[in-house]
């Protein structure tokens, strides 16, 4: 697998997860997230990867 194929696996596994509707929260993330910032509350900086992102020389 190359890097590039490993990167699309991962987007799409995590669009699955935030797609599901998760029991705890009887909805998806995707779909409390929207609703959270429709509202005007501010994500945390971390959930949004805010100097949390792992870099790789050359790349952004």
């Amino acid at each position: 697998m190359t890097l590039r194929e490993l990167e699309r696996w991962l987007i799409l596994a995590v669009a699955a997860y935030h797609a599901d509707v998760h029991t705890g929260l009887r909805q998806s993330p995707a779909a409390r997230w929207d609703i959270g910032t429709e509202a005007g509350v501010a994500p945390p900086a971390a959930a949004v990867g805010a100097d949390t992102e792992p870099t790789i020389a050359g790349r952004t």
